[in-house]
């Protein structure tokens, strides 16, 4: 019995040692990203992961998504100054496609000509990555 109760503890330590940390908080970053026009617009990133990748091709790396894939949001700017919309930090990703319906520039989402409700600029570079203020 003390070795059954031994190897359970044991095993037990094994699996909450390789679990994950709680959850970290994450500081919510804005990243600056220019369309194929160098026209600039600014997204709200909260994920870890997002964060990381945009990160990754701040640095230049090639080993990670490039496209910015994100749900448009008319009226509410958020971090995005100087336009009328935003990205809505819940409904981002990084991709490696994506549909060319969302493909565009950000002229055609301040004019309101793209023809979904995502915008995905397939030629885009990120800019920065800082915290928000």
């Amino acid at each position: 019995m003390r070795f059954t109760a031994a190897v359970l503890t044991a095993a037990t330590a094994a699996v909450l040692a390789a679990a994950p940390a709680a959850a970290a908080t994450t500081t919510p970053q804005v990243v600056t990203i220019a369309d194929s026009d160098g026209a600039t617009y600014k997204v709200k990133l909260v994920r870890q992961a997002d964060i990381d990748n945009a990160r990754a091709l701040l640095a230049h790396r090639t080993d990670v998504p490039r496209i910015p894939n994100g749900k448009i949001v008319y009226g509410q700017t958020d971090v995005n100054t100087g336009h009328k919309w935003s990205i809505d930090p819940a409904d981002f990703a990084w991709a490696d496609v994506t549909t060319e319906v969302c493909d565009g520039r950000v002229v055609d989402v301040d004019t309101h000509t793209i023809t979904g409700d995502r915008f995905c600029p397939w030629t885009s570079t990120v800019l920065s990555v800082q915290p928000v203020s």
